[in-house]
């Protein structure tokens, strides 16, 4: 939910679809505070960063943490080829 745009409801209340659909209607220039985006957004930022700084496939998934498999679900998950940063 955007917290810019969240209502404050009161205790009783219980958050319903209205709701939900109000925060997913916001402006597209407002800041976008889901955490699924935000991990998203930064997965792809260090994968593509990785792969520029060591030019290995190797070397990034050593740097990364993660196994070769991993890295390229990674990828593919978002859209990202590899070679076009080695």
């Amino acid at each position: 939910m955007n917290i810019k745009y969240s209502q404050k409801l009161p205790q009783d209340a219980s958050v319903n679809g209205k709701h939900l659909s109000a925060a997913q209607d916001r402006s597209p220039d407002s800041t976008d505070y889901r955490i699924n985006t935000n991990i998203s957004n930064r997965e792809v930022q260090l994968i593509i960063t990785t792969l520029e700084k060591y030019k290995d496939i190797a070397i990034a998934c050593r740097a990364l943490g993660v196994s070769r498999a991993t890295f390229y679900r990674k990828c593919k998950a978002h859209g990202i080829t590899a070679s076009d940063y080695i």
